[in-house]
């Protein structure tokens, strides 16, 4: 129902701004139907975006590349300038996606308030889970470690564990009705899994991805 509020809203928006842009062009001197005009039409669903939506990252890098055309179009900055920014700006989203991707950096965004976030700096942490729904968790260890602990954890489906290690090391303690599938990357450290899963008895899966910089992971 909000979904199809905010797309009549958007109709609405761009009948006003049309039939705004001929009476004052027909009545004064003011033209609000300039060279680019369109692109403040393609700004109104991307503002409504960032005010009522949640991925407002990706919105705010696409609002700021047409304000770039915009400004270019009204002769403000040059196309040359306009191409370096724009390529700057999209540099910049490939770098944060990257950095999202390879770090496993939560999305608090999620509906799924379910999905936690697990961090060690400098310490050590044990979260050992008993009786709680486990559906998935983020897992941060930095110059510390950390254990996870879901002998006693509630498992109703398959779930996924992102872990990033820097100069940090995480355990993760399972019981033997689920199977492990793990995978990743480890640069000049340690990554095992203990347990045994070739009889595949089990109906549940964990899924484990990795990325270990002189660090350590160890599935038991």
């Amino acid at each position: 129902m909000k979904e199809k509020i905010l797309n009549i809203t958007l109709y609405i928006e761009y009948f006003i701004y049309i039939l705004l842009g001929i009476i004052l062009k027909m009545t004064t001197k003011i033209n609000i139907l300039f060279n680019g005009w369109w692109l403040i039409i393609i700004m109104i669903p991307i503002l409504t975006n960032i005010i009522f939506r949640k991925n407002k990252i990706n919105n705010i890098i696409i609002l700021s590349i047409i304000s770039c055309l915009l400004i270019t179009f009204l002769k403000v900055i040059s196309f040359n300038m306009c191409f370096i920014i724009i390529t700057s700006l999209a540099i910049i989203y490939i770098g944060i996606n990257i950095i999202k991707n390879i770090l496993f950096i939560p999305n608090y965004e999620t509906t799924n308030s379910e999905i936690n976030f697990y961090n060690t700096i400098l310490g050590e942490d044990i979260e050992k889970l008993n009786n709680i729904l486990f559906t998935g968790c983020t897992i941060w260890t930095i110059f510390g470690t950390m254990t996870l602990d879901l002998t006693n954890a509630k498992i109703e489906e398959d779930c996924f564990i992102k872990v990033f290690n820097l100069f940090g090391s995480t355990n993760i303690i399972t019981d033997n009705n689920i199977d492990i599938i793990k995978n990743g990357k480890t640069i000049i450290g340690d990554s095992n899994n203990i347990k045994d899963n070739k009889t595949r008895k089990k109906n549940k899966t964990l899924r484990i991805k990795s990325l270990n910089i002189l660090g350590s992971l160890k599935v038991k």
